[in-house]
């Protein structure tokens, strides 16, 4: 199992050599210049091999930053690659996204980057309830998902992706369609901002004026 998740991890590598090769258009770096370098605190749900808070925390040393994941070899290798970097402001938890024990109003930031595509809407659902009850009134949730390009050259890249996802998942050529007001407001959670990096978009959430 270990092999397969060394294998998994490889291949989170290569999206940034792959599909992110632009620096101004990588997703994760867009995310990272919309966080503020202050004493807050920020979560990442599904952290896998923490790409994106690494580079979050070398950006913001000062943001408290927890990372939670189901997998513990992903886990692993996450720390692994904080500990070579020498980060201090990391802390990884194991914990399931649709049982979390954090208190109410805990985070000004929280992170789901690229697996809301492969959940059912039901355990969406969940996870997306649970991340406005934990969110701070006034604070934000990013989403990073898949979009599709309109450049010819960069559809012929993507039909990988394209071509892959079905196989892991039933839910992504129905999840690509959604309208995704409706989705989010089922869980008190309201558009603010959708900016677009290559092959993604970045999705900004605030708490809908009823819940917040």
């Amino acid at each position: 199992m270990s092999i397969s998740y060394n294998v998994i991890s490889k291949f989170y590598g290569l999206l940034d050599k792959i599909y992110f090769k632009d620096k101004q258009k990588n997703p994760r770096y867009i995310l990272s210049n919309k966080i503020q370098n202050n004493d807050l605190n920020l979560l990442e749900i599904a952290v896998g091999t923490a790409e994106n808070i690494i580079l979050i925390a070398k950006q913001n040393p000062k943001l408290n930053i927890i990372g939670i994941d189901l997998s513990e070899q992903m886990l692993k290798i996450a720390q692994n690659k904080i500990t070579k970097d020498n980060i201090n402001n990391v802390e990884l938890i194991k914990m399931d996204a649709t049982n979390m024990t954090f208190d109410n109003k805990t985070f000004d930031y929280i992170i789901i980057s690229l697996l809301l595509h492969e959940l059912s809407e039901k355990i969406s659902n969940r996870i997306l309830n649970q991340c406005s009850k934990i969110l701070k009134d006034n604070g934000r949730i990013f989403v990073i998902e898949w979009n599709y390009p309109k450049i010819i050259s960069q559809k012929i890249k993507f039909s990988m992706i394209n071509f892959l996802e079905p196989f892991a998942n039933n839910n992504f050529s129905q999840f690509m369609k959604k309208d995704f007001n409706v989705y989010f407001g089922k869980n008190s959670l309201q558009i603010k901002n959708i900016e677009y990096g290559d092959y993604t978009k970045i999705i900004e959430l605030e708490k809908s004026a009823t819940s917040a």
